[in-house]
């Protein structure tokens, strides 16, 4: 993180909460564009988890947990539940960072897509359990699929739109811990 300025990391954060606020404007805004059969990819989880795998320190746990509660009140969700299996997810990939940095895209995908996979179907079990009113697993798996489809598509827009790539490998240090 020493090769990163305090600018450019504050510009990301700004960037990242702008995405989240468009995102979650067009979630509200009353327009269906999906037949009723079909559920849309989840935006968001996928720019955060392209950004987490990608750029971590753009992405920290607090800014990852606000947007996300953020969601979960503005889309009517359980409170915090979303958020924290997000949470979890993101430091899952974060712990795993150093190894996906040498990864190719289809190892850095298949990892995105075991998150998402993880966040939705832990999802889906929770509100199952408690009790809470839901859609049928099959959409759920839809959700899955349709956010793992567009997940190189965000990637490509990350990288070409706000210069999310790698961190460079030189940014280890002797143990291979991020500075």
């Amino acid at each position: 993180m020493n090769n990163i300025s305090r600018t450019r990391l504050f510009t990301m954060y700004l960037i990242y909460l702008g995405i989240t606020f468009l995102i979650l404007f067009f979630q509200l805004i009353p327009l269906n564009l999906f037949p009723e059969a079909w559920v849309g990819p989840d935006i968001l989880l996928g720019v955060t988890l392209a950004w987490v795998t990608r750029q971590p320190e753009f992405v920290p746990i607090l800014l990852v947990t606000v947007s996300f509660l953020l969601a979960d009140f503005l889309l009517q969700r359980p409170p915090g539940l979303f958020a924290l299996l997000v949470v979890i997810g993101t430091e899952y990939i974060k712990s795993h960072v150093n190894g996906l940095r040498y990864a190719s895209f289809i190892e850095e995908w298949i990892t995105a897509g075991f998150a998402i996979t993880f966040i939705i179907v832990a999802f889906w079990c929770v509100q199952a359990v408690v009790g809470i009113g839901q859609a049928p697993f099959t959409m759920s798996l839809l959700h899955i699929v349709a956010t793992i489809i567009t997940y190189p598509a965000i990637l490509f827009g990350s990288h070409i739109f706000f210069g999310i790539r790698k961190s460079p490998s030189h940014s280890d240090d002797s143990m291979g811990r991020r500075s």
